[in-house]
């Protein structure tokens, strides 16, 4: 009776291990690598934490701001942006940037209300 019971344990498992390969041979047609649906979009937020409020205030103390973002590797300038105004008052402030993926260095300039 005690081998009939481990029989049935082998089989059993022997059962799932099976059915785990057969499941796990199904689905690798499933993976794909196709990139082409993903956005090459960047976007830059812009905060400013560093101030006696300790907070950031970026929508209430930045009057105007300029972005340049350099090549890291060459440090040619391949995008500059500037904006001022109402747009810098949204408390979700970013700036889209429409550059090809890579390695960057960008500098921004604020000019904060007097």
């Amino acid at each position: 009776m005690k081998t009939r019971h481990l029989a049935h344990i082998r089989a059993r498992i022997c059962g799932i291990i099976c059915l785990s390969s057969i499941v796990s041979a199904m689905t690798t047609g499933c993976i794909r690598e196709d990139f082409a649906e993903c956005k090459d979009t960047y976007d830059l937020q812009l905060v400013f934490d560093r101030n006696m409020l300790y907070a950031d205030a970026f929508a209430s103390q930045v009057r105007s701001v300029d972005v340049k973002v350099f090549d890291s590797s060459t440090g040619r300038e391949v995008y500059s942006f500037a904006d001022s105004g109402a747009a810098l008052e949204s408390a979700d402030y970013r700036v889209a940037l429409p550059i090809p993926p890579g390695t960057y260095d960008i500098l921004c300039w604020a000019e904060a209300v007097s």
